[in-house]
């Protein structure tokens, strides 16, 4: 990509950062100047009873502004936070959802000290560095409680009034986190870990582009009859549940995409199987998942194929259908397995992927990861597919562990002639990206969309984009390593002044990274997608 590419990228940036300080609900910040609303602690909890083998429960939550202007919190309006609560569990290797709540929609604010001196505000904004506590028994209140589907996360926005306002039930477990005894219960799930998580979602937030820290979460420990718990260790500020997985386990967390956090791990099971899970949490993605696919190799055999969701309820319309599983192992092109749910377009309600939840699939498999490499950093290949496509990309590839096998005569998806000599023969050198600019769109979203000339070489069959901060021009890494063929992505930015860069690839290496202002060609940054290999265009 050419250097002028990047200078047109910068200024792009700069417009958005101008405009992403606009505050909705009246709130005045100067220039420069944002709100950022965090968990900073979760201290307490509240137990509501058993009903139908599950109780109900409540966190409470002591959000905090680490921004640089106030947060709004105007009740009755649309312009206030709502409070996420979700409980999980580690259990074997696996890292499953197992209670979902309701949304506490926020009426008023406390000046506290949690995270700083509070610059004290007037009771319908969070100041600067001030932190407000709501107790369990306000998270847990059915009366303010509001559902999940008329929030959208990545803007930060939910309708008001809110359905169901008001209404409460005789149910414990009515709008609240509903988790079943069999669940949490030490005796059926022994060396079990459990967690607590809260999330802030508002719109002031995420038009500042600080909506990428809203989750926190917190260990907890069930009493023996599995009906409560108590809460243990310090919060983890800033990060989403789905870290415990690779901080308190063996699992592997990465980004997917900057919304969707993804997890695996492998475990040698015995008897020449290995188990593969595979976690999917979607953190704050309006746009949902459909699909989850782990690329296979040839001839390899499957058992125990498995699939858990989230269990919504109390009047939620999502369709709660498991997702279905396909996968071939035959084919001498392409091998996979693949767990689905409805399109958007067929079903609005299907059983997505969606903000505030973690799904699990798994497997087992006769074949190792890598010859029997468990914990190596082979890229596999799994991709994931959007459930509301709109003008965006449909899929976004991810790399995980898989079965994985060499010299079997087959040059599987996720081979090359460099990581698997044995199987697969040399492929032509990628090129490079032809046309005379990168274009930058700005999105009312605030997320970027990219559009370029497509590869010089016809070989070339994808795209991998880069982002790096200007001023390092050998700062870039990854942001994704798929563009499913298209040569257009939309993606949110990481913030501050930053560069793209859009480097083709064949599948099986990337070619040219684009020359600097002095017409050397740009080295490969700090986190690539593949092995590069340039080939010169005709």
């Amino acid at each position: 990509m050419k250097s002028r590419w990047t200078v047109l990228y910068s200024i792009a940036l700069l417009v958005l950062l101008a405009i992403s300080p606009a505050i909705a609900g009246g709130n005045s910040c100067d220039p420069g100047e944002e709100p950022d609303v965090i968990v900073g602690a979760i201290f307490d909890h509240a137990k509501y009873g058993t009903a139908n083998g599950a109780t109900g429960f409540a966190i409470g939550t002591e959000s905090c502004n680490i921004g640089t202007c106030e947060l709004d919190w105007l009740s009755g309006t649309p312009f206030h936070p709502v409070i996420g609560q979700n409980m999980y569990r580690l259990h074997n290797g696996r890292f499953t959802q197992i209670g979902l709540g309701w949304l506490k929609h926020g009426f008023a604010t406390l000046d506290n000290n949690l995270c700083g001196t509070c610059q004290h505000a007037d009771g319908q904004h969070l100041g600067v560095n001030c932190s407000d506590p709501y107790w369990a028994t306000l998270n847990g209140s059915q009366t303010s409680l509001g559902p999940r589907f008329e929030v959208n996360a990545t803007a930060g926005t939910h309708l008001h009034p809110y359905s169901f306002q008001g209404q409460t039930s005789s149910d414990p477990n009515y709008k609240r986190i509903s988790v079943k005894v069999s669940d949490l219960d030490p005796g059926r799930n022994p060396g079990a870990l459990y967690f607590v998580e809260g999330q802030y979602v508002t719109e002031d937030d995420a038009a500042a582009g600080n909506h990428f820290n809203n989750s926190s979460y917190r260990q907890i420990v069930p009493n023996a009859a599995g009906n409560d718990f108590s809460l243990t260790g310090p919060t983890f500020q800033m990060e989403s549940a789905l870290w415990a997985w690779q901080e308190f386990g063996t699992g592997t967390v990465k980004w997917i995409d900057p919304y969707i956090l993804g997890g695996h791990e492998v475990i040698d099971v015995g008897g020449g199987y290995y188990r593969y899970e595979y976690a999917v949490h979607n953190v704050n993605s309006d746009r949902s998942l459909m699909s989850v696919n782990i690329s296979l190799p040839h001839g390899v055999t499957l058992r125990n194929i498995g699939f858990a969701d989230a269990d919504y309820h109390s009047g939620e319309p999502f369709d709660g259908t498991d997702w279905a599983v396909t996968y071939e192992s035959g084919s001498t092109v392409h091998n996979y397995i693949e767990w689905t749910t409805n399109a958007f377009d067929v079903d609005p309600d299907a059983n997505a992927i969606r903000w505030g939840t973690v799904y699990n699939f798994w497997f087992e498999a006769d074949v190792a990861p890598t010859g029997g490499g468990i914990g190596t950093s082979f890229p596999k290949t799994g991709e994931v597919h959007y459930f509301k496509v709109g003008a965006g990309r449909p899929s976004t590839r991810w790399e995980v562990q898989g079965p994985e096998r060499c010299g079997d005569s087959f040059c599987d998806v996720d081979e090359t002639s460099v990581s698997c000599s044995a199987d697969c023969a040399p492929l032509p050198p990628a090129g490079e990206v032809t046309g005379d600019q990168l274009v930058v769109m700005l999105e009312e979203s605030g997320e970027l969309t990219l559009a370029w000339g497509a590869s010089c070489l016809g070989s070339d069959a994808d795209y991998g984009i880069y982002e790096g901060f200007i001023g390092d021009f050998t700062s870039h890494t990854s942001r994704t390593c798929s563009t499913a063929g298209l040569t257009s992505a939309t993606l949110a930015p990481t913030g501050g002044e930053t560069y793209y860069l859009v480097v083709p690839n064949n599948l099986t290496a990337e070619g040219s990274y684009g020359v600097d202002s002095q017409g050397n060609p740009r080295p490969a940054g700090q986190v690539v997608c593949m092995q590069q290999e340039v080939g010169s265009c005709p």
